[in-house]
């Protein structure tokens, strides 16, 4: 393709918003981009700023204003644990936004190429088999957040028109610097701050050290996106892919690998409110597909990765 893109970016303040609105700004194909949400990352001509809630009208406007060639869908509330708390409001959010931007889609950009960002939390609990899952894979989502993640690619398989693509991204944990503590990998993090700069006992707290998780660099994630969404595709084709790392660990391992990069000397003790009754032992999730498909593959080294967090949690914590 030309360097003609037009990319509309929903959820663009978010954690991964920001670092996809950045590397689409450095990409000699975008010629435009319309950041929903607020961003602070990129520092580009190309990059035009406005609020707009994608459960309201306003998402209309702005797909009319803007005419993207390639749209990418973020907005959401993006927490399993939010979801337990307040299932109505991650499903409104999910389904709403879903419907206002298939019509936007479909009255003001009707061949645009949209990227929706799922979760490989539809898998659900289809993960307790303990086999590496694919894309053929079952559909299980065992929690509020991953219902309506599934609903919302249902919605836009259905609605979006045939002369547009989708392309549906179902990640594994993605983590890295300014990652809302709510998430384990900065939650310990924080902790191992804190305690290291006499900011709290030495305790650090957690959930289910057993569970096995495969987890990926935020930026490693963003690569797989860009790749997705200019990925050739006819109108009214439908692709879905995940996103993961090939590689499960042990979250107590995580741990470790965490306080072997600090100085600190620490006890643990299990929080009750830190485990989710819908916890399976191990998700393990072939990105294959994606690999054959765009060439993508992860590259940030793990060591770096936490070490790069846990620096980005000292700075907080230092004030």
């Amino acid at each position: 393709m030309g360097r003609d893109a037009r990319v509309l970016v929903t959820g663009a303040g978010g954690f991964v918003g920001k670092r996809l609105v950045k590397a689409l700004s450095d990409d000699a194909r975008v010629a435009g981009i319309l950041a929903l949400g607020g961003v602070s990352e990129a520092n580009s001509a190309k990059v035009q700023i406005a609020a707009a809630d994608v459960t309201t009208e306003e998402l209309e406007v702005a797909t009319a204003r803007f005419q993207p060639t390639h749209v990418v869908h973020l907005a959401a509330i993006s927490s399993v644990a939010a979801s337990l708390r307040d299932g109505r409001s991650v499903m409104d959010v999910a389904t709403l936004g879903a419907l206002r931007l298939s019509e936007a889609i479909e009255r003001h950009a009707p061949s645009a190429r949209l990227l929706f960002t799922s979760s490989a939390e539809v898998y659900g609990r289809a993960f307790a088999s303990g086999v590496e899952l694919d894309e053929t894979s079952p559909v299980s989502p065992a929690n509020p957040y991953a219902r309506s993640k599934l609903v919302a690619e249902f919605l836009l398989a259905e609605r979006l028109p045939t002369s547009a693509s989708l392309v549906v991204m179902r990640p594994l944990n993605h983590i890295g610097p300014g990652q809302d503590t709510r998430f384990v990998v900065s939650a310990f993090a924080r902790q191992i701050a804190e305690i290291g700069q006499g900011l709290r006992e030495p305790i650090i707290t957690v959930g289910n050290l057993d569970a096995r998780r495969d987890f990926l660099s935020v930026d490693d994630v963003v690569a797989a996106y860009v790749r997705g969404l200019f990925l050739a595709a006819e109108p009214g084709t439908q692709e879905t892919f995940n996103v993961s790392s090939g590689t499960v660990r042990s979250i107590r391992s995580v741990l470790d690998d965490l306080l072997a990069l600090s100085s600190v000397h620490c006890r643990i003790e299990v929080d009750p409110d830190r485990l989710r009754p819908s916890d399976v032992a191990m998700t393990r999730l072939s990105s294959a597909k994606l690999k054959t498909a765009t060439g993508w593959a992860p590259e940030v080294d793990w060591k770096v990765l936490l070490a790069s967090i846990l620096d980005d949690q000292n700075r907080i914590a230092g004030g």
